[in-house]
């Protein structure tokens, strides 16, 4: 019974994760910023490995920190179940690789393309869309507002 709600949580997880994001977006006018630059390197840094460190360490506060509070309030039934969540997040990334590929913007909407590798030489290609916010301690940071699996 364990694996089956393992199971379904997986499906729930990945099902959500790609319904939640309708919002259209041509890519192919946007500009793409480069390694070098501050706003790439302060997405990367402060959004991107902070989440991902997150997910591996099924830390759901952490998680919490790096999505936008609409994100949050979509997901909410899951960041509240508390040591199940956690565990599912460790298991399902455990010894997993993640890749920033490219960030974009287009007008005022920033986006992160991400590779992830599974240990079994599964790959899932991810599109976030990143929303900057105001923190607790007042400056701005990027959260993630939607995502795509396997936008190509």
């Amino acid at each position: 019974i364990n694996s089956i709600r393992r199971k379904a949580m997986k499906n729930i997880f990945l099902f959500i994760s790609m319904v939640v994001f309708f919002i259209s977006c041509n890519i192919s006018h946007a500009e793409e910023i480069a390694e070098n630059n501050s706003l790439y390197r302060n997405i990367r840094d402060n959004t991107c490995i902070p989440l991902f460190t997150a997910l591996k360490d099924g830390d759901v506060e952490a998680i919490k920190d790096c999505f936008s509070s609409k994100k949050c309030e979509k997901h909410k039934d899951l960041l509240d179940q508390g040591e199940d969540y956690s565990n599912f997040l460790k298991d399902f990334y455990r010894n997993a690789d993640f890749l920033v590929t490219r960030i974009t913007r287009e007008k005022e909407t920033t986006f992160v393309d991400i590779i992830i590798y599974f240990p079994n030489g599964i790959q899932s290609t991810r599109r976030w869309l990143l929303k900057e916010e105001k923190r607790k301690e007042g400056d701005k940071i990027w959260k993630v507002e939607n995502e795509i699996i396997d936008p190509h």
